[in-house]
């Protein structure tokens, strides 16, 4: 029952967003248990079914149950934060979201006439070499090690993608529609390089709809300021927010240091969430050239913006208005039960932070989400970023023409059921639980989700890239160093290795 509600509220907080995910056209009541092989075409409304959720363009006469008996393999991570239970939930399963996924893998079996078989291993950054030594095994194993299909943690497939071992999406199969809403554009677009798409996301993972970055706001701190008129009047700028956390600061301990004893402006309990600033301020490491299409480094991550974010930022968390945990991770859960207990003006999360944070889920704190903050007023529109603990999508290399073609039939179908299923449930959630009564939440996740940026340097900053974006910026916030003295060698380094990544993929055959 914990699991149940961990669940429940952890999707509330990121749900309003998916019904933007595109083609909805009402907040339907699912039947989660139809595993019935046909789609169900609404006849007054062609294309769409009963619902009004768009259909997808697969056959409805694919039969595979020849292939390998109607095997379909997938290997994929089963320590992310919903664990198994993203992928391959049990039949009896306890939550609404697990029963929907379980009725989304039944009904593109039944349609399919497949059997998926899933196999699930740890993939996290910690088990990145057991991962990717798995995929590498399996190459070399021949038709009887191999896996159809790849679902794993978002660097790590990147880093597969850089090594050859997945297939382009573009050519890899004919029912593969990367044009459907099930699969986001920006994604799409943004991660196409010499073009090539070696993975995807979308509805057909609940991870990735759960790890936008965003700021949690106690509106007890606030009661005389409405919050959500900021961010539509524009006004919800970085200066705006170190203003509004200034003098919070209530030391009970030691004075001279930060500790959980003590009430701040601002929390942030873990490094990685310190790229939601970068990208808020319209910041990115790598983009794509506008004449040819190859990757070059940011102009402004090497650039005076980036360097003044990050003097910003270092002398905010010299302050006593802002804290950044770097001790055990003991501490950094308790940063986040600060703000459970109110301790906490502000502080950033996502989703899942709920689901990680069980006393976020009791937390009597009436508080508002909104979008990070501006870098000015000058910029006009609200960014954001998805944490890197989502799960990317492709297929595996070492796979005949007609076993990638099956492979994307049964790729595009996890999404396209994913969209009409999974998402209807968590939107459903979303309505029944306590953010229901606030309207404005909606409006906030619309706001973060269609300004989530994604950015080539951030997701094959492991493999590829020698961890530059990663690293370099942010632990020059984190570790007080000058930015502006490592721009020149970054910029070198870093468009070295974006040239070799691009070289590589126009030289790939897959």
């Amino acid at each position: 029952m914990k699991r149940f509600l961990m669940l429940l509220l952890a999707c509330a907080m990121f749900l309003v967003c998916l019904a933007g995910c595109g083609g909805g056209k009402k907040d339907p009541v699912v039947d989660s248990t139809d595993t019935t092989a046909v789609q169900n075409n609404d006849e007054d409304n062609p294309g769409y079914d009963a619902n009004g959720y768009l259909l997808d363009d697969l056959p409805d006469d694919l039969d595979f149950s020849l292939y390998n008996d109607g095997k379909i393999t997938i290997l994929y991570w089963n320590n992310g934060e919903l664990g198994s239970g993203e992928f391959d939930p049990e039949e009896d399963a306890g939550s609404s979201i697990e029963k929907a996924v379980y009725a989304r893998n039944k009904k593109t079996e039944d349609r399919l006439r497949v059997e998926l078989v899933w196999q699930g291993i740890p993939g996290k950054w910690e088990d990145k070499e057991t991962f990717l030594s798995k995929v590498t095994t399996a190459s070399m194993g021949g038709d009887a090690a191999r896996y159809d299909l790849i679902g794993g943690y978002s660097q790590n497939m990147a880093t597969l993608a850089s090594r050859g071992f997945t297939l382009d999406l573009i050519t890899a199969s004919k029912y593969l529609n990367l044009q459907k809403p099930w699969w986001p554009d920006s994604l799409v677009n943004d991660m196409t390089i010499s073009d090539k798409l070696y993975f995807a996301s979308g509805d057909i993972s609940i991870s990735f709809l759960g790890t936008m970055l965003s700021v949690f706001v106690n509106k007890q701190a606030y009661p005389n300021q409405n919050l959500y008129d900021l961010v539509y009047d524009g006004d919800w700028t970085l200066e705006t927010m170190f203003e509004m956390i200034k003098d919070k600061r209530e030391d009970n301990g030691e004075p001279a240091k930060k500790d959980l004893e003590d009430k701040f402006g601002l929390i942030v309990a873990w490094n990685g969430y310190f790229d939601g600033f970068f990208y808020g301020s319209d910041l990115i490491t790598a983009e794509h050239d506008s004449v040819d299409g190859s990757l070059r480094v940011g102009e402004g991550y090497v650039g005076e913006k980036a360097d003044t974010l990050c003097e910003q930022l270092k002398t905010l968390f010299k302050s006593d208005d802002a804290w950044l945990p770097l001790e055990s991770d003991s501490v950094r859960v308790g940063a986040v039960n600060l703000f459970a207990h109110g301790n906490a003006a502000m502080m950033l999360g996502t989703g899942t932070t709920i689901l990680v944070y069980p006393e976020m889920i009791q937390t009597d704190v009436n508080y508002a989400i909104l979008p990070m903050p501006k870098y000015n007023e000058e910029q006009e529109t609200y960014k954001s970023v998805n944490l890197n603990i989502y799960t990317l999508w492709s297929i595996f290399s070492n796979s005949t023409s007609e076993q990638a073609e099956r492979a994307g039939a049964v790729m595009e179908c996890l999404a396209s059921e994913g969209f009409r299923k999974v998402t209807p449930v968590l939107f459903d959630t979303c309505l029944k639980s306590r953010y229901a009564k606030d309207g404005d939440t909606g409006k906030m996740y619309d706001i973060i989700r269609a300004g989530i940026v994604f950015d080539p340097g951030r997701v094959f900053s492991t493999g590829a890239l020698g961890g530059i974006p990663q690293d370099a910026w942010q632990q020059s916030v984190i570790y007080n160093r000058s930015w502006g003295a490592q721009t020149a060698q970054v910029d070198s380094k870093l468009q070295d290795k974006l040239d070799e990544l691009c070289e590589k993929f126009k030289s790939n055959e897959n």
